[in-house]
C-alpha cells in the first residue's frame, strides 16, 4: 500500500470543496458562522477527509469520477452514518439533527469523491 499514490493537487482541490461545502451548509442550512478556530479546524479536518478518501478511491482501483462519487457516497453512509447515528442516540441529540448532519456528509463525499476520482 502506497500512501503517497495520490496527488496532491487532487487532494487540495477536493478538501477544498468540503471546506466551501461544510461553510456554505452553516450559513444557509444552520444559519449561523463560526469563529476563526473553528474555520481552522475545519480546513484541516477537510484536508484530513480528502486525504483519507483519496486513498480509498486510489487503492479500490476505481477512476472516474462517477466511480469516486459512488464511492464517496458509499463511504458516508456506510462508515459515516452509522457512526453519526450511534452518537445521536447516546448523546440523546434530536434525530433531526443527525439528518442534517448526513446530508451535509453526503453532500461532502460525493463532491469529494468525485473530484479524487476524476483526477
Amino acid at each position: 500500500m502506497d500512501f503517497l499514490a495520490i496527488d496532491p493537487l487532487a487532494v487540495l482541490a477536493a478538501g477544498a470543496a468540503i471546506f466551501a461545502i461544510s461553510l456554505v451548509w452553516q450559513g444557509l442550512v444552520m444559519k449561523t458562522w463560526p469563529g476563526v478556530t473553528p474555520v481552522i479546524a475545519r480546513a484541516v479536518l477537510a484536508l484530513v477527509t480528502a486525504y483519507a478518501l483519496g486513498l480509498i478511491i486510489v487503492w479500490s482501483g476505481m477512476t472516474g469520477r462517477v466511480p469516486g462519487a459512488i464511492l464517496g457516497f458509499i463511504a458516508a453512509l456506510g462508515l459515516i452514518a452509522p457512526a453519526l447515528l450511534q452518537l445521536t442516540f447516546s448523546e440523546q441529540r434530536p434525530v433531526t439533527l443527525f439528518r442534517l448532519g448526513l446530508i451535509h456528509i453526503l453532500i461532502e463525499l460525493t463532491v469529494a469523491g468525485a473530484i479524487l476520482g476524476g483526477w
